[in-house]
């Protein structure tokens, strides 16, 4: 009868161990998982970051185009209308 106690108290010994085992492989998977995932993720942030940068960038080069286009037509019109005021002037 003792021999049976200890092949049962031997299988649990043995179950504990393997479920131990599978407890650690499965924590082990889930750290290499956890930074992968912490990897991807700051290269998504860094990717991130350069696109805002970039956006700015484009944004600050399309209110520079605005304001010389807005000076162009400005100096065409004062242009236009210096001549015209000549013209008046010769005219009078």
């Amino acid at each position: 009868m003792h021999t049976t106690t200890t092949l049962i108290s031997d299988d649990r010994y043995y179950q504990m161990r393997a479920e131990r085992s599978r407890a650690l492989a499965d924590k082990e998977a889930l750290e290499k998982s956890y930074e992968a995932l912490m990897r991807e993720h700051q290269n998504i942030q860094t990717k991130l970051e350069e696109a805002v940068a970039s956006k700015d960038d484009t944004i600050g080069l399309l209110r520079q185009a605005r304001k010389e286009l807005d000076d162009r037509r400005i100096d065409r019109a004062d242009a236009s209308m210096r001549a015209e005021i000549d013209r008046l002037r010769t005219d009078l």
